[in-house]
């Protein structure tokens, strides 16, 4: 089976700016459609904004974006194919990686939060 592929890089301010308009542009659209009893429009309206509010919503939650040198990014992208791996997984163990490197520290911030410490 071909490995999972994910874009490395999450949306921005501007996207979800974006999908908001769209999300208001599209309600706007419906209301008229309503208003003006054109049916087949209101659902295409509807059906429009209902997506991209889903969009928007999971834009919102993924992780924050860290930008990456296009040269790194493409290293993360071509060792998760090569793995079989997530983008996202590949880019956390390498980060982590180096953290310890510098400040020695190989204990996850997670697993001390999962103890209480």
């Amino acid at each position: 089976a071909p490995p999972h592929r994910e874009h490395a890089v999450s949306p921005t301010l501007l996207s979800r700016t974006l999908l908001a308009l769209l999300v208001l542009a599209a309600t706007v659209g419906a209301v008229d459609a309503g208003v003006g009893r054109h049916w087949d429009l209101f659902v295409v309206f509807v059906a429009i904004a209902a997506l991209a509010g889903a969009l928007a919503m999971l834009a919102s939650r993924r992780r924050p974006l860290v930008p990456v040198r296009a040269d790194l990014a493409r290293w993360l992208e071509r060792y998760a194919v090569e793995g079989a791996e997530r983008t996202a997984d590949v880019a956390d163990r390498a980060i982590a990686a180096y953290r310890a490197g510098i400040v020695g520290d190989v204990e996850d911030d997670r697993a001390r939060a999962r103890d209480g410490r």
